[in-house]
């Protein structure tokens, strides 16, 4: 059925497209027949100077003749409607050889008369005239055809009315006699003696009614009777107004589809609102969850939204199916299926969520690990030529070791194989965070080996006490083999199930743990109930490298006070850290304060107590991150915000910070911090230099980019980027920087016009930023002796560059088969001028070698010179 009304769409859509093409062409030819005479060809003049219409063309417009011998041309003129009476719209022909030739132009009486041709237009106006008359008879025979096609409408119009029981043909009842028998029901019921007429039909001229779903035809009397009551007009038709219309399909589809229009048209209305319902329901979920909203809340939306959608696509699809099969009560029947279908699927809904299971999973980042034992590592040796790397040899199992190391006998082995025995755990009394704290052995109330030590803090070497609340609580373990260890708050069966890793899961001998745990009364007041009155057990096992892991566990025993908080919150650090520099010329900082439990906390330019400082938007840190436990971050600390303002260029600006724990307890102390002011920085100097060249005989020229800084935070001392776009996103870090002078080789090939950006920040994020541009070009080629000759005692050679020449006088042989480097050296001045002593009995075999190491080939010279010829 989709098929179909896409196909019927896609043909209504080309449908229309020719009809604009119709009109655009028929506009096209009304518009062009206005001056042009296609339509009348030569031979159609038959008098010369005439001015009697001689055609019509197709779009109803008269053509004129006009000869004169003398020029020889002919005018035929169009006159439309749209043409003022006194302006002629005219095409021009002229005759050259055998061709006709025209061109356009517009007369008017002002134009004419200017022109010398009055006579001319007052023909033409002439023609106008007469063609007006003609037309006037044929105006008067348009109007009466106009009145009759106008009457003849009004009177199939009044047959439609009364077509098929007053009803218009527009509703889809046909036109006539094909629904005259059909049964049609009136607006309101009719009371007779006999009860109520609901229904009414016509039948070859007789009447027939329903009274109380009862068949009964209509004497004289009772259409008398009816039409009394409005039902029938003095014409014997039933009054349209009393007849109820017939109710049509959704989308009008049983026009095409009949009463299976009713099925699918209820059914596509059933999904559209039921995804409304879905959707808005969904919202409204999303909503509540949002702000925290009860749990039977959530729920109550989320099972409207089940129960309300699929009770509305049943109750529409019930309806469309009662209306097509003629049921009676349509609406009670689609009321009915609806409400009983969301009853079923909220039923099943509740039973679902019954059984609902939550379970909370925990993911960890922790170093990828080869599998346990070593059952592969001998994999590693059978690479062919291929030694066995150490990380090959490790990465196939936490067992392989690479042996022989740094000889050609390296062997990857599965050392410790008959290892069967799992780490032994004991407490690692250095993890313990300070004196105040110590390990007591005790046995763990459980069957089995278990085994442990409780942690007590002792305050002035007194009885132990249970640890603070919000306190940081820091303990360890020491095995007897590398092993990787795992802690649980629960007690597990084995190694795997444990859920949190010492020391990110590596494999070492010693392994600590550090936590802040909240005191009972903290708990209570965001309604945790605690049944263990404070005190906590953690449980401990370790896997060596062969996979050998505790059947028992370790455990570590504390409590933590179950009083009244008495502690003050405990600022723990900072973003950014203290004593930072700031860059310079910026007015605020930033900053984030970490505290050890839920508190709000306050800053000031004087060091005074938390109630003293000023309770103001600017002081007042924003501690909506330390409001609830939940707040904790993966340090276990709640965070506060503010914005540090007032700041001062060159020099440290010092700032305190106090805070107000939940159970009103403030720092007695105010936690120092300071930001200190720099300067600009300023890059002295970037190299290469502007528009310099730099050279070399490889393709590609190592090129050295240089910066020097000064000023800015710790006297210059920065880190140094380089782009060649200058975008912000485009630098990369020089490989020798973070000082005060920043170095960075590339390779460039030949090139004319390269741009760098150099931009250096220092630590304060104060920044500087150099543009420099040089030209690459390689040069391979060796130096050329351009002019030798003999001047006063001595040989002098120029060169086309700057070089360095040596000669040799003992290859007669092979004459320019030695070493640059075993050659004699020649004075050089300034670089391209070389002097010897001129000796007539000597032949000179000269090698010159440019700055880049460019020389002639092994076998060749730069120039040989003998005292009578120079080569």
């Amino acid at each position: 059925m989709i098929k179909k009304m896409k196909k019927t769409g896609a043909l209504a859509i080309s449908q229309i497209f020719i009809l604009i093409v119709g009109i655009i062409a028929v506009s096209y030819a009304i518009g062009g027949g206005v001056g042009i005479v296609s339509g009348a060809a030569e031979s159609d003049c038959i008098k010369e100077q005439s001015w009697e219409p001689v055609k019509i063309n197709e779009a109803g417009l008269p053509y004129f003749c006009y000869g004169n011998s003398t020029l020889g041309f002919k005018i035929y003129t169009a006159i439309s409607e749209n043409n003022l009476k006194r302006e002629i719209g005219q095409r021009i022909y002229k005759k050259i050889g055998d061709k006709w030739y025209y061109g356009s132009i517009l007369i008017t009486e002002e134009i004419a008369e200017g022109a010398g041709v009055k006579t001319f237009y007052n023909l033409a106006n002439s023609a106008v005239n007469k063609w007006e008359e003609l037309n006037a008879e044929k105006e008067v025979d348009k109007e009466e055809a106009k009145k009759e096609e106008e009457t003849e409408g009004e009177k199939k119009k009044e047959e439609q009315k009364v077509s098929v029981a007053g009803l218009p043909t527009t509703l889809g009842w046909g036109t006539g006699s094909d629904k005259e028998d059909a049964w049609q029901k009136l607006d309101k019921p009719i009371k007779v003696d006999e009860g109520e007429i609901t229904e009414i039909k016509k039948v070859n001229g007789d009447f027939f009614v329903k009274i109380d779903g009862k068949e009964h035809k209509l004497d004289k009397g009772d259409i008398a009777e009816l039409k009394s009551k409005g039902i029938l007009n003095d014409k014997g038709n039933i009054v349209q107004d009393k007849i109820k219309a017939p109710e049509t399909a959704p989308f009008g589809l049983e026009k095409s589809l009949g009463d299976w229009g009713f099925v699918l048209g209820h059914l596509i209305k059933g999904a559209i609102t039921a995804a409304a319902i879905w959707g808005g329901l969904e919202g409204v979920r999303a909503i509540l969850e949002g702000i925290g909203a009860p749990e039977w809340l959530v729920r109550a939306s989320d099972l409207a939204k089940w129960a309300g959608s699929a009770g509305w696509l049943s109750g529409e699809l019930a309806y469309g199916i009662a209306k097509a099969t003629g049921a009676e009560n349509a609406l009670g029947w689609g009321l009915g299926v609806g409400i009983a279908v969301a009853g079923i699927v909220a039923l099943i809904y509740l039973v679902a969520y019954m059984y609902k299971d939550k379970k909370t999973v925990v993911f960890e980042c922790v170093p990828w690990q080869s599998a346990t034992g070593g059952q592969k590592c001998e994999e590693c040796n059978k690479q062919g030529i291929l030694s066995c790397s150490e990380y090959q040899c490790k990465s196939l199992g936490q067992a392989c070791e690479l042996l022989n190391k740094g000889t050609d006998e390296e062997k990857c082995a599965w050392v410790n194989k008959n290892d069967v025995k799992f780490p032994i755990i004991e407490p690692w009394e250095d993890a313990l965070i300070s004196d105040e704290y110590r390990y007591n052995p005790f046995d763990p109330d459980f069957p089995g080996d278990d085994r442990g030590v409780k942690i007590e803090y002792i305050k002035d070497n007194t009885e132990p006490y249970c640890i603070k609340a919000f306190t940081p609580l820091a303990f360890g373990i020491i095995i007897d083999e590398p092993a990787k260890c795992k802690l649980d708050i629960l007690r597990k069966e084995n190694f795997d199930d444990m859920n949190f890793y010492f020391s990110g899961g590596l494999s070492l001998y010693n392994h600590s743990y550090a936590l802040s745990l909240p005191g009972s009364s903290a708990l209570k007041s965001e309604n945790i109930t605690i049944e263990n009155d404070g005190e906590y057990e953690v449980y401990v096992r370790c896997e060596d490298s062969n996979g050998n892991s505790n059947t028992a566990n370790f455990v570590f025993k504390f409590c933590v006070e179950t009083g009244p908080d008495t502690t003050p919150p405990l600022i723990v650090g900072t973003t950014p850290l203290n004593n930072m520099p700031f860059a310079y010329n910026q007015p605020s900082f930033d900053t984030e304060v970490y505290i050890n439990e839920p508190a709000d906390c306050r800053w000031s330019r004087v060091d005074q107590s938390y109630d003293t400082m000023e309770d103001d938007a600017i002081h007042q840190m924003d501690c909506s991150g330390a409001d609830s436990l939940s707040d904790m971050n993966s340090q276990g600390l709640f965070t506060c915000k503010t914005e540090l303002t007032g700041l001062k260029d060159r020099q440290e600006n010092k700032f305190y910070f106090r805070c107000k724990d939940q159970s009103e307890n403030a720092n007695r102390e105010s936690y120092k911090f300071s930001l200190t002011g720099t300067q600009p920085l300023v890059i002295d100097w970037a190299k290469p230099e502007n528009e310099s060249v730099i050279k070399d005989s490889t393709e590609a020229v190592k090129v050295t980019l240089e910066a020097k800084t000064s000023a800015g935070y710790k006297e210059g001392k920065a880190v140094c980027s380089y782009s060649d776009t200058g975008e912000e996103d485009s630098y990369i870090m020089f490989f020798n920087t973070d000082s005060y002078q920043h170095s960075q080789d590339l390779w460039l090939p030949e090139k004319e016009d390269y741009e760098y950006f150099i931009r250096c920040c220092d630590l304060g994020n104060n920044c500087d930023t150099e543009l420099i541009n040089f030209a690459v070009e390689s040069d391979s080629a060796s130096p050329i002796v351009v002019r030798a000759y003999h001047e006063e005692t001595y040989l002098k050679l120029v060169t086309n560059e700057a070089a360095r020449c040596v000669y040799d006088t003992k290859y007669e042989d092979y004459p320019c088969d030695y070493s640059f480097d075993d050659g004699t050296p020649m004075t050089t001045i300034e670089d391209v001028n070389h002097y010897t002593d001129w000796n007539t009995q000597t032949t000179f075999y000269i090698i010159c070698q440019d700055e880049y190491g460019n020389q002639p080939n092994p076998d060749e010279c730069s120039k040989i010179i003998r005292p009578s010829k120079i080569y």
